[in-house]
């Protein structure tokens, strides 16, 4: 499931939710109940916005020498180079 972040203007809090595509939260009580977050003392019906550009963190490329560490890649079968005559 993607992970999305979500802002709640009224009290300024950023709450990282794991949820399927389809689902669409609108309130901070609502994300409050389905993130396990506690909602202090902002108004259950107040509005959430999801924030564009941020979460689905991946993992950072590893640091691999490829000419030490060839033996991830020792079974893996490879597409050609690419060339100008492809």
């Amino acid at each position: 499931m993607p992970l999305y972040d979500y802002q709640c203007p009224a009290n300024g809090v950023v709450v990282e939710i794991h949820h399927s595509m389809s689902l669409v939260i609108k309130t901070w009580g609502e994300l409050c109940e389905r993130s396990g977050h506690e909602p202090g003392d902002t108004a259950p019906d107040a509005p959430v916005a999801k924030m564009v550009g941020v979460g689905n963190p991946t993992q950072p490329a590893p640091n691999w020498d490829i000419k030490k560490d060839q033996a991830p890649f020792k079974d893996t079968a490879m597409a050609p180079m690419r060339t100008n005559k492809f």
